[in-house]
């Protein structure tokens, strides 16, 4: 057989198949990609991937392992970069071209005819043109043309016959490509339709699944079994199925009209169910402080705006570093929804703020019904409840202790039993027992009434039966008291023999009593009111001073004990009243003499 060379006719021997072209390649550092202008400035091009051998350095490597080829673009592309300087060399094999103005048989026969005699049977031949059954081994050319049915078999079974309308296919067609001039492709098979990718390993494949009901489906594999990985069921319910082609996993109940994600029974709208954390994750990639990602909630409302709550994840930091979660809702009206709280990065709560600088951050009134409950406990130094200007004054909690603290010291508690300690942690010695305890070196305690003239009461102390009411201590032992019954006040103060020494007579009771100096006088602090009786604390403190309280030079001013001056009245009026009975005594003795 000979070849057409383009300028000659050339004989083809047995040592080659077909045309071979080299194409020689010297590679970049790391190159992958082989195609365009070899190293001879020939241009790569490839008929068929069987036809095809490449070799790098000299060595024959394996297709599909070490390489690919793409046919259509003409490219060989290798699975890793090759190194500076490697050597591609690619090998192209053709099939035999002929002329384009004739082909040249010199042997051989047609049909029986033979070929290359100086009969009327030899000729040259463009076209093969039957007017009844051809049949041949191998034709090779640009057409085949028949007045009648043609028909192709293999052995003895038909594969491929024309009809009058087109052909008809028995078997399976294997093509590397198909295209349809037309609107539709239709098959009329009784149970499934199915196109098979075996390059790309997919299925396309509509089921009848009963009746006149059908679905459709589309499979993968991966070297083994087809896998299912979307159906379409002929009453709208789509399902996708997760890698191993068993288990849906992402279900839209038409009927319903719900989406499954993780379940195939959807109970809401939207239904996620899954075995592993997180199930549902909502992101925002801006990369800037304030960006966020946000879900939406909206009652039923065509208003914009209305009715919505939000949730966000807010950005805190440039590139989505620290995250805050936001809520909002929207109170009244038809403007957006606002920040109601947040949960920062640090994991601090904010009500009322953005800038939540502890655990619970609250802005503004907080009111419960209920309890209030604190795990903690605190200090003097640190209350538990305090106050941002000042976290040093608060209320704080020991073991059954209720403690208040200014200052970070504490200044009064209830105690366990109840009772209010004021100065002091424990109840003031001397086995008192006292709900109220103060305990100072200063001032005990005050009580002031503000109430207009006549108005209010310093102090009130009240009791249903007859008893005391106030007792007076002093170093551990009462000294005094007040009482009370159901018709009046008893002053007390100590007088027991038993706590008494030296005890003597009032010698000098009337002359004690001639040098006092009762006076009438008004108040200097109330100069409108009337005049009263008593005496003046300087001049008795010269006669009575245990009945003075006060040093004459000193600031404070002085008081005086009314009571004490009893004693030496009475010892006074008895020395008068013996001397009374002695005068008349005298009288009588005068009288009788």
């Amino acid at each position: 057989m000979y070849v057409w060379e383009g300028s000659l006719w050339k004989q083809a021997t047995g040592s080659i198949e077909g045309i071979r072209e080299e194409f020689v390649f010297t590679s970049t550092a790391g190159q992958t990609v082989f195609s365009g202008l070899d190293d001879n400035g020939l241009t790569l091009v490839m008929d068929a991937v069987e036809l095809v051998d490449v070799f790098l350095n000299g060595i024959k490597i394996v297709k599909g392992i070490d390489y690919t080829l793409d046919i259509f673009n003409n490219t060989v592309t290798f699975a890793s970069g090759r190194t500076l300087n490697d050597i591609v060399s690619v090998h192209s094999f053709g099939n035999f071209t002929a002329a384009t103005n004739s082909l040249n048989i010199v042997g051989g026969s047609v049909n029986g005819s033979p070929i290359g005699n100086t009969t009327a049977d030899s000729g040259t031949f463009t076209n093969l043109t039957a007017t009844g059954t051809t049949s041949v081994g191998t034709i090779t050319g640009t057409s085949l043309t028949a007045t009648q049915s043609a028909t192709l078999q293999q052995a003895g079974s038909t594969k491929l016959q024309t009809t009058t309308t087109g052909v008809d296919v028995t078997g399976t067609v294997t093509a590397d490509g198909l295209t349809v001039d037309g609107d539709s492709i239709t098959a009329n098979a009784q149970d499934a339709v199915t196109i098979e990718f075996s390059g790309a390993g997919g299925i396309i494949s509509a089921d009848r699944t009963g009746g006149n009901y059908g679905e459709l489906s589309f499979k993968t594999t991966a070297g083994a079994a087809p896998l299912s990985r979307l159906k379409i069921a002929y009453n709208g319910d789509v399902s996708f199925y997760e890698d191993t082609g068993t288990t849906q996993k992402f279900y839209w109940d038409s009927s319903a009209e719900s989406l499954g994600i993780g379940t195939d029974s959807p109970t809401a709208l939207l239904d996620v169910v899954s075995t592993s954390n997180p199930s549902m994750k909502v992101r925002s990639n801006g990369g800037i402080v304030g960006n966020y990602a946000e879900l939406t909630l909206q009652s039923f409302n065509s208003f914009s705006g209305s009715g919505q709550a939000f949730i966000r994840g807010v950005s805190s930091a440039s590139g989505n570093s620290n995250t805050d979660l936001v809520f909002g809702t929207n109170d009244s009206g038809f403007g957006s929804p606002v920040e109601r709280m947040r949960i920062n990065n640090s994991g601090n709560v904010g009500i009322g703020t953005a800038a939540p600088s502890y655990p619970l951050h609250v802005t503004g009134v907080i009111g419960a019904t209920g309890q209030i409950l604190s795990g903690g406990g605190g200090a003097a130094a640190t209350p538990e409840f305090s106050f941002t200007a000042d976290n040093t004054l608060g209320m704080f909690r020991l073991p059954n202790v209720l403690g208040f603290s200014t200052g970070g010291t504490e200044r009064m508690r209830i105690d366990s039993g109840g009772n209010l300690l004021v100065g002091t942690t424990s109840l003031v010695t001397g086995g008192y027992a006292a709900r109220f305890n103060v305990q100072t070196a200063a001032n005990t305690a005050i009580f002031k009434c503000t109430a207009a003239a006549g108005g209010g009461t310093s102090l009130q102390t009240v009791r249903d039966t007859d008893g005391g009411q106030v007792v007076f201590h002093q170093g551990g032992s009462a000294v005094g008291s007040i009482s009370s019954t159901a018709s009046g006040v008893t002053y007390s103060t100590t007088s027991d023999r038993r706590l008494k020494d030296n005890i003597k007579p009032i010698a000098d009771a009337t002359d004690k009593l001639m040098s006092m100096k009762p006076v009438t006088h008004t108040w200097i602090a109330d100069p409108q009111a009337a005049a009263v009786v008593g005496f003046i604390a300087q001049e008795m403190q010269e006669i009575v001073p245990e009945a003075v309280t006060g040093n004459p030079e000193g600031e404070e001013m002085m008081s005086m004990d009314y009571g004490r001056i009893t004693p030496v009245l009475v010892a006074a009026l008895q020395d008068a009243l013996r001397r009374i009975k002695s005068l008349e005594e005298t009288l009588t003795e005068l009288d009788v003499a």
